[in-house]
């Protein structure tokens, strides 16, 4: 049923992001989530549907792209040097890959990999307008519908479809393969909620109401997928949210409430949390051998590492020629993938981002620089543990919002709406005696585009 639903949204997501782009990105994201259900289910010559999709989007929204490349009425896009020498290194050691294993690995690796690079110009291609954002963030929060659903039935009835356990707490992860994705999506539906809610929902109480019970159901299956990095990035994600903006009551009135709730209505839920995290926590006071945390990749890491240091020096400069897709590390996969080089411009890369967002921030703090913060992190959380550069769906979010929200700082008011209109919903009433922080304005330094 749901390999047929999904062969079905696959088509037409191919056939949307062909005719209107923009509705195939919308389509994408609510689609996406379900696709990946069908994980181990090969459809055609072998290969699943999320790998057709993996390739099939990069390739149409390339050629859409060079399209409009060519169109000056076009507004430009912003595209640091990083990632036009982070793509050209991507073809390059995939092509070791496809000359030291076969085409079907260096494809894999290929588009696996360059998915970064699309997402990051993606959503700043068709995304840029009041209304297009409207339909963006609504979006995300749609695509968070099945997953969470998913999730709260799981935790009602106690149906478990795949077992999958932490220091011997059964998780949560729903249909997907791991966690990880359950746990993306639920994440990408709450920053998109936050979004919509920040910017468009302030002067309606019923859609402010629906939208935190929606934002509820999220955290409650968030937290019962038992994650490390989840909570980590939850955490984060509640500091930048209100700290970065002010909302220093609006912390205080989340935190002790869910504090309080937690520890009196669940001691068991209190108590798997402690368990996820009893390992790490005894590292810290000697009691737990340090090569025991993070589920104990460190044996794993030695491994490959040990196999890495056995290469010649070609393969460890420019890479081994093999794929590491399964390394649970980004950095570990890049050495692997890419060799010394590739670590280095992944390394530069995440440090040029980190470094634009921080120094915008600065300028001027809106909803949508402090969201793509937000998702920088937890992009960067998962780097230890996971492999995010290796889910196509992951890259088109985060590197997609961060990409929308340079372009935003790049070009100011021409691509600031949510800025603008976050500031008129925030500002108070005249004679309240309140003061509101006037916004820096964004300096005219270009960074490159992708149009001449």
């Amino acid at each position: 049923m749901l390999l047929t639903i999904s062969l079905g949204l696959t088509v037409l997501v191919v056939l949307a992001l062909l005719l209107n782009p923009a509705v195939g990105v919308l389509l994408m994201f609510i689609a996406k989530p379900v696709i990946d259900t069908t994980f181990d289910s090969p459809v055609l010559g072998g290969f699943t549907l999320l790998q057709i999709i993996g390739a099939a989007v990069p390739v149409i929204v390339a050629g859409h792209l060079l399209v409009r490349r060519s169109d000056r009425s076009e507004p430009p896009l912003v595209l640091p040097t990083i990632w036009v020498i982070y793509g050209l290194d991507v073809l390059f050691f995939s092509l070791v890959i496809v000359a030291t294993e076969d085409l079907a690995a260096g494809s894999n690796v290929f588009f696996r990999h360059i998915n970064g690079l699309v997402g990051f110009l993606l959503l700043q291609a068709y995304f840029t307008e009041k209304r297009q954002l409207r339909s963006l963030f609504l979006a995300l929060i749609i695509a968070g519908l099945f997953p969470i659903g998913v999730g709260i039935y799981q935790t009602v009835t106690g149906v478990v479809w795949r077992v999958e356990e932490s220091n011997g707490v059964v998780r949560s992860i729903g249909l997907w393969h791991d966690g990880v994705n359950l746990r993306e999506y639920v994440l990408q539906a709450v920053l998109g909620l936050l979004l919509y809610f920040e910017v468009f929902a302030r002067q309606s109480a019923a859609l402010r109401a629906t939208l935190l019970a929606y934002g509820v159901l999220a955290v409650i299956v968030l937290v019962r997928g038992y994650s490390k990095a989840g909570f980590l990035t939850m955490g984060a994600w509640v500091l930048c949210w209100t700290l970065l903006q002010r909302k220093t009551a609006a912390l205080v009135a989340l935190i002790l409430p869910v504090t309080a709730g937690a520890l009196w209505y669940s001691p068991q839920l209190a108590g798997n949390i402690a368990r996820i995290f009893y390992k790490e926590a005894g590292a810290l006071t000697g009691t737990v051998d340090s090569k025991m945390t993070f589920a104990g990749r460190w044996f794993g890491w030695k491994e490959m590492l040990d196999q890495w240091m056995g290469f010649p020096l070609l393969g460890k400069v420019f890479g081994s020629g093999h794929p590491a897709l399964g390394a649970h590390n980004d950095f570990l996969q890049m050495l692997f993938h890419g060799g010394l080089v590739g670590l280095g411009i992944y390394v530069a890369l995440l440090t040029v981002m980190g470094y634009r967002l921080i120094v915008n921030l600065r300028r001027q703090i809106d909803p949508l620089r402090v969201g793509a913060l937000m998702a920088y992190l937890m992009w960067m959380i998962d780097t230890i543990g996971l492999v995010p550069s290796a889910y196509s769906a992951y890259q088109w979010f985060v590197w997609g919002l961060i990409g929308l929200s340079l372009r935003s700082a790049e070009f100011g008011e021409e691509a600031t709406s949510v800025q603008a209109d976050a500031e008129r919903a925030s500002a108070p009433a005249q004679g309240s005696g309140l003061r509101v922080l006037q916004p820096v304005p964004v300096d005219s330094r270009r960074y490159p585009l992708l149009s001449t």
